[in-house]
């Protein structure tokens, strides 16, 4: 379950609405309560929260979540997971490794680094919160005991100041082709070529080379 405050606009839809995500429970290792789409600090954020059973299929997990992680994605969506995963990220190994590879490809990230659950004689970290850090900024996050259960909650406060842009790169590419080869090589015949063979100092055959390559590639 998840609560929000009554003064933040949000809209809360069940997975079911989407008919390729129906699934049997006994089948499925992955219970969806809800996510909500909260209009706050983000254009579009979901926040969805997972409870998976630990002896659930794993690659049937995964895959599901792979199904809708896709799908508000490609809705453009700034994506919030958290709840009890039953992944240890206290420890690598290959479960943990499946999953990262999965939440990764989404461009998501565990940030939880200390322990949620506490035994008689261990303690784990396999209730988690994955955020994309490349849009969402500063964030602190802190455990929250609360005395009822063995797992601790998670304390996650956003910096709702400020959105945290991702960087935009301008790239230069030459078009290649047969076409801007053949003019490549017609512009480098009619070159003189003089100031390459007229010159005695290998340095200054070279950058005259060089100046006369580069001036005639096509970008």
């Amino acid at each position: 379950m998840l609560k929000v405050l009554n003064e933040m606009k949000h809209k809360p839809f069940l997975l079911k609405s989407c008919p390729c995500f129906l699934f049997p429970c006994k089948k499925i290792s992955i219970y969806l309560n809800c996510h909500y789409n909260v209009s706050y600090t983000f254009d579009k954020l979901c926040i969805l929260t997972i409870d998976r059973s630990p002896r659930g299929d794993f690659t049937n997990f995964l895959n599901r979540l792979d199904l809708i992680l896709q799908k508000l994605y490609n809705n453009k969506y700034n994506i919030i997971i958290c709840g009890d995963i039953n992944v240890n990220y206290l420890i690598d190994y290959n479960q943990r490794s499946q999953l990262n590879a999965v939440l990764h490809s989404y461009n998501l990230a565990g940030i939880v680094e200390f322990p949620t659950t506490f035994g008689l004689n261990s303690q784990t970290a396999i209730d988690n919160v994955f955020i994309d850090t490349s849009t969402i900024g500063k964030y602190d996050l802190y455990p929250f005991i609360n005395g009822l259960s063995d797992h601790d909650a998670q304390l996650l406060i956003l910096n709702t100041g400020q959105k945290k842009e991702k960087e935009c790169h301008t790239y230069t590419k030459r078009k290649i082709n047969k076409y801007a080869i053949a003019n490549f090589q017609l512009k480098l015949r009619h070159e003189t070529w003089e100031p390459v063979f007229d010159r005695n100092d290998v340095n200054k055959i070279f950058n005259s080379f060089l100046t006369i390559f580069f001036k005639n590639l096509l970008f």
